[in-house]
């Protein structure tokens, strides 16, 4: 089978495309499906940048935005809750705001002659998946002026037959002692860090 075109790669702001469909096949994983198209516009999850969202329209005018059946509708509300989360994450960390500071600031840098270093937001991420559950690990870095940027990790772990977040300790026998443990481990990698640059 061919290679699907990335026309995002030639133009990142373009949002439209006529394209035709080179395989279908089911997913038993969420019972849904998974396809393939000639070209796309939509960009995939990778490097910080999360996946692109749209709707495929068929050539008589039919949006395919509605589950066929009972476990598509399933797959769907599952996706919808794992994706919001994130939608509200992403929401909270105020783009536009940052956006608008990194305009004022490149404009005043100009203007008096300075130097100015690019501001930078960065989400990587690392997934583990099984039948049942998602796990996802990220580093979220970002600079937007100072005197240094800033590093959070973050965490999201997801249960696939229920559609529901949750923490890590329940799948332990003791939630309070994998707690503990996790803790006690934390502090022991700061403790080596801490000799390592002594």
């Amino acid at each position: 089978m061919q290679c699907t075109e990335k026309y995002f790669e030639a133009d990142a702001f373009r949002t439209r495309a006529e394209s035709v469909l080179l395989a279908a096949v089911p997913d038993s994983r969420t019972g849904g499906g998974l396809i393939a198209l000639e070209g796309t516009v939509f960009y995939p999850e990778g490097g910080g940048q999360p996946a692109d969202r749209g709707t495929l329209t068929l050539p008589d005018g039919t949006a395919l935005t509605e589950a066929a059946s009972p476990a598509e509708t399933a797959a769907l509300e599952r996706a919808e809750a794992f994706n919001s989360r994130f939608r509200d994450w992403a929401g909270a960390d105020g783009f536009d705001e940052v956006t608008a500071w990194a305009e004022e600031e490149l404009a005043f840098r100009t203007e008096s002659g300075g130097n100015w270093t690019p501001y930078t937001l960065e989400l990587d991420c690392s997934v583990y998946q099984t039948e049942q559950m998602v796990c996802i690990q990220a580093e979220y870095y970002s600079y937007t002026g100072g005197a240094h940027p800033n590093t959070v990790l973050l965490a999201w772990n997801f249960d696939l037959m229920t559609g529901q977040f949750f923490a890590p300790e329940i799948l332990a026998a003791d939630g309070q002692i994998f707690l503990d443990a996790v803790r006690d481990e934390i502090i022991r990698q700061i403790d080596m860090l801490s000799l390592i640059h002594i």
